[in-house]
């Protein structure tokens, strides 16, 4: 059929597959909520037709209003919205509730966008730059207010978007030190991260002070020889002294350098931005520096629940298995008592015990864990990842650039959702309470997924049948 033609049909394959697995999934939990599930991906289906027929440019033409009106809902929940599970994150229409967060993704999505595929946009200049970053800033900061911390992390996904259109790649790397700092501060004594923030911070101002570009081949090469210094400082004293010793000697050289580029700006040999980066790098490393000191008196003014979601992951769930630590606990036992092919559908005495709070929403995952095994849980984690792999590849084959953007943008809000939900289930993330795509229960998560997906899949089906 010629209509048929642009339409990708593994992307809608693998669509199908997952909502109606999830469906199976959440009806072995609660039948009810199984099919009221059912009912939102009807819902879903429709609004995904609807999509389909609409203008291509009706998305482009209509994502500042889209935009601020998911701004708004946001600002709305602070006088009208209703707690439940101690956030205010949702409104409640009788016997319906609505998050809106899931909605202000999609306007956000569709705003960065149009404004990237602006003509006059450009990453490295400074204006395009900010405005790019306060279009994801605005509702990340609503988020924060709310507080919705799990959902302040998704919007971190446009970063990834960004990152396609040469966006710096230090915008990763110092929140990447930032959190290794942080988490290595709580088990170690603060002296070896000294020794790895002196060593990056300085190298980083040898590159700067003499203009030498970074790739990220340099930038990874870089990483693991400090790693391994640093690791090879903690085998025993003499080590140590004389990893410190190099690290006195490597900040003496730098002192040296940046003295000689003050004398070259003042001479106006230099250009006073390398300056004022060097002292940057040297401000960010100063900080980073005293949170190596200062994390433990960081984790102890968080909210005991937030603390203690943090130190179940180096002090393990046992200890906390009256509080944060239930939930990891019975999701663990759960998925590991699944084993190889699973105990059957509806046959898990763990779900079917109703163990685990919340496991027809962010802990759906451990379900598919004892009910369908190891093997059902790899099938599962391959669909998502071709899944998510597919609209990447997609993306980067769109001749627009609201379309890349899209669909870079989409792709890594369900990489972010997906990654943090199984690494939640299993222990290698703090809960956050971020549920998996198509798979958790709820219509505003299926519903915004689903828009998301079949706004994507219509700009690729104009793409592929266009003429330009």
């Amino acid at each position: 059929m010629k209509w048929a033609e642009g339409i990708d049909k593994l992307g809608i394959a693998l669509y199908l597959m997952l909502c109606i697995f999830a469906i199976f999934n959440i009806y072995s939990v609660k039948a009810d909520l199984g099919q009221k599930q059912l009912i939102f991906f009807g819902i879903s289906l429709f609004v995904g037709m609807i999509i389909f027929f609409m203008r291509t440019k009706f998305f482009e033409n209509m994502s500042a209003i889209i935009y601020v009106g998911g701004v708004l809902l946001l600002i709305g929940l602070f006088p009208f919205g209703t707690e439940i599970l101690g956030q205010k994150n949702w409104y409640k229409f009788g016997g319906f509730t609505m998050q809106p967060v899931e909605f202000a993704k999609i306007g956000t999505t569709l705003m960065l966008a149009n404004y990237v595929s602006n003509q006059d946009f450009n990453i490295k200049k400074r204006r395009s730059l900010l405005t790019s970053l306060a279009i994801i800033a605005i509702p990340g900061f609503v988020v924060l207010m709310i507080p919705d911390v799990g959902s302040l992390l998704v919007f971190t996904a446009f970063v990834i978007a960004l990152y396609r259109e040469d966006l710096s790649g230090w915008f990763f790397i110092i929140p990447f030190v930032f959190g290794v700092v942080f988490f290595s501060s709580l088990l170690l004594t603060p002296y070896p991260i000294l020794i790895f923030v002196s060593l990056l911070g300085n190298a980083v101002l040898i590159f700067q002070l003499n203009n030498i570009k970074f790739n990220s081949s340099i930038i990874t090469l870089l990483l693991i020889a400090i790693f391994g210094i640093t690791y090879i400082s903690t085998i025993n004293e003499t080590i140590f002294d004389i990893v410190c010793y190099v690290s006195y000697a490597i900040g003496l050289i730098v002192l040296i350098n940046l003295i000689i580029t003050i004398f070259r700006v003042v001479k106006k040999e230099a250009s006073v931005n390398v300056l004022l980066k060097a002292f940057l790098i040297i401000l960010i490393g100063s900080f980073i520096s005293s949170l190596s000191f200062y994390s433990v008196q960081v984790l102890e003014k968080l909210p005991k629940h937030q603390r203690e979601r943090i130190e179940v992951l180096y002090k393990g769930e046992k200890a906390f298995r009256d509080t944060s630590g239930y939930n990891l606990l019975y999701s663990k036992t759960a998925i590991g008592s699944g084993g190889m092919t699973g105990k059957g559908y509806k046959q898990g005495s763990v779900t079917q015990g109703k163990f685990v709070p919340e496991q027809e929403t962010d802990y759906i995952f451990c379900t598919v864990g004892e009910e369908w095994g190891f093997l059902g849980s790899t099938i599962l984690i391959l669909c998502y990842s071709v899944f998510i792999g597919r609209i990447y590849y997609l993306a980067e084959n769109q001749k627009s650039t609201f379309n890349r953007v899209f669909g870079y943008s989409f792709a890594s809000i369900l990489l972010i959702h997906f990654a943090i939900n199984l690494g939640m289930v299993m222990g290698l993330f703090p809960t956050v309470g971020i549920p998996l795509p198509f798979f958790s229960y709820g219509g505003s998560s299926l519903l915004a997924f689903s828009i998301m997906t079949f706004i994507f899949f219509k700009l690729n089906y104009a793409d592929k049948n266009s003429l330009v």
